[in-house]
């Protein structure tokens, strides 16, 4: 999959989004993968950790040009599929997934199926799917960074791609979850772009955190949100590079984010990085693990609160030898990363 990634034009430029992959005319939606013992490798899935399960839950996202809407779970040490669901999402890419703690279950939204661009909302109670119909919803759209919330009880969601425009146009709003309904928030302060957000929740300081941007300004800030208002945190000291579609996660027992991976936004880097960062709140620091995963963008990566791991898959590979989509598996224990077979 070609992603292009645009040069700067100036603060004085509208930035242009990133148009999104659409699969080609032939691209045709499977409902499950062809293997039982690992899914199929693939970029822009849905991940999120499901806490009463002790599981990671992993849907769909893109194969070369096919679209998926299977269903698996990582237990710590091996994959499991779900087969036969009387219902599920359709196959699509770039969902938003978050497990919603006050509810006790995984929430999905929208993202890109072979008809366009969604605005459904699905949850998952670790054995089946099953579609919502709330009052309110979100626009259409694909791309869009989510997470919970504790201190709000609400799972959040911000930014996204909308194709509807005559140009592929950021979203920048921000939404809550609460169960039953969406409603929009309506910041102090909202950052602009929003094409293909990372979002994740930073305890400790209880706030949203966004980081990423596949849009020609090459926005390396970071942004949290506080549930009032977004606030920006520009690059002092050591600060990772303008990236798009890089992975980030929360990691709630050592109360800092974890970034990895991703595309660099104002140049072609060879060769890609594949590195690890942390933010405690204050600064990041680049982490130099013994081993690292290759270079990679738009994999999924969350934090197993039971085995106090990273656990990151796939993604898109960017060294020669590992350009497809990529099935591997890695967790990070706040020290170092290993494989997974």
């Amino acid at each position: 999959m070609a992603i292009l990634v645009l040069s700067s034009c100036g603060n004085s430029a509208a930035p242009k989004p990133t148009p999104s992959p659409t699969p080609s005319a032939s691209a045709t939606p499977i409902a499950s993968a062809t293997t039982t013992a690992l899914p199929l490798g693939r970029i822009a899935a849905a991940m999120a950790y499901d806490q009463p399960r002790h599981a990671v839950l992993l849907f769909g996202g893109l194969a070369d040009q096919t679209l998926l809407d299977d269903t698996w779970t990582w237990n710590g040490s091996g994959w499991s599929q779900h087969q036969g669901l009387t219902q599920s999402p359709r196959a699509r890419q770039r969902p938003s997934m978050a497990y919603d703690e006050a509810n006790r279950n995984v929430v999905l939204f929208g993202g890109l199926t072979a008809d366009g661009q969604q605005n459904d909302t699905w949850s998952w109670n670790g054995t089946a799917w099953q579609q919502l119909h709330p009052a309110h919803s979100p626009s259409a759209r694909e791309g869009a960074g989510m997470t919970y919330d504790p201190s709000l009880k609400a799972v959040i969601l911000y930014g996204g791609m909308n194709d509807a425009t005559a140009k592929p146009s950021a979203i920048n709003e921000t939404w809550s979850w609460n169960g039953s309904d969406w409603s929009p928030l309506s910041p102090a302060q909202s950052p602009a772009g929003g094409v293909r957000p990372r979002l994740a929740f930073l305890s400790g300081a209880n706030v949203v955190a966004r980081f990423g941007d596949c849009i020609e300004s090459n926005d390396n800030g970071l942004y949290t949100f506080d549930g009032q208002t977004w606030t920006a945190h520009q690059a002092t000291g050591t600060w990772p590079p303008a990236l798009c579609i890089p992975a980030l996660a929360g990691d709630t027992g050592r109360n800092q984010l974890v970034l990895f991976g991703g595309l660099i936004g104002s140049a072609i880097v060879t060769p890609p990085p594949a590195d690890t960062w942390l933010y405690d709140g204050h600064a990041w620091t680049r982490a130099t693990p013994a081993q690292s995963p290759p270079a990679r963008s738009d994999a999924t990566m969350v934090f197993d609160s039971d085995h106090h791991v990273m656990v990151l898959f796939g993604g898109q590979g960017l060294i020669q030898g590992q350009t497809g989509p990529l099935n591997d598996t890695w967790t990070w224990d706040g020290n170092s990363w290993t494989q997974h077979q």
